[in-house]
């Protein structure tokens, strides 16, 4: 079965209000859930403060620092090793 140009180009010329009305509601709509979901949302919620006290591993924390402490002495022999000029 083969649909011509001619019918498909009447089919859309007799219908082209109800497809625009189709897509203007589609665009609404989407805008519609993009403004409850980012905005609503965000707007209309109480932010609560959380007043937990936070424990710290003394463990974890002094391997972190001592990553650290390797990390920037390994960075300061870098950028006091000298290097010689390839184009010279």
């Amino acid at each position: 079965m083969k649909i011509s140009f001619e019918k498909s180009y009447n089919f859309f010329k007799k219908y082209y209000f109800y497809f625009l009305i189709l897509i203007l509601i589609i665009l609404i709509s989407f805008n519609i859930y993009i403004y409850y979901t980012y905005i609503y949302l965000l707007t209309s919620t109480d932010i609560e403060a959380v007043n937990d006290e936070i424990s710290i591993n003394r463990e974890n924390l002094e391997i972190i620092l001592e990553n650290i402490n390797e990390r920037e002495g390994n960075l300061e022999r870098i950028e006091n090793n000298s290097y010689q000029d390839p184009f010279n």
